[in-house]
């Protein structure tokens, strides 16, 4: 069974925050480092993003919203659609995640310029 974790991109703090279900529900979580409860963030300020289940070959969890490189040294988005993970080429190519697309080197929000 997968586990369902998630995390989240503050926009005004730029701080990334991982949590669970359960956080949302346990009143007092502190999950940016000071801010209040999960259950009291305002959704336009907050970036939300689930876990694949997926590791990259050095153990770190794969969130949608990460970039991954392949065996080539090509980089790639992990979003989901159309009901599962895939990896996305700026281009628009789209693959399924597999051991040649295994390694996070940054995300979407934290690193943008590296699908540039």
């Amino acid at each position: 069974m997968r586990q369902i974790k998630f995390r989240a991109w503050d926009k005004s703090s730029g701080q990334m925050a991982n949590f669970t279900l359960s956080d949302i529900t346990d009143m007092g979580t502190e999950v940016f480092g000071g801010t209040p409860d999960v259950t009291y963030w305002d959704l336009d300020e907050v970036e939300i993003m689930q876990f694949t289940g997926l590791l990259d070959k050095n153990g770190k969890d794969i969130y949608e919203g990460d970039i991954i490189t392949d065996a080539n040294g090509s980089k790639w988005e992990i979003k989901f659609g159309d009901g599962n993970f895939g990896c996305f080429y700026p281009n628009g190519e789209w693959h399924k995640p597999t051991k040649d697309f295994r390694e996070v080197i940054g995300s979407i929000y934290q690193n943008p310029e590296l699908l540039k």
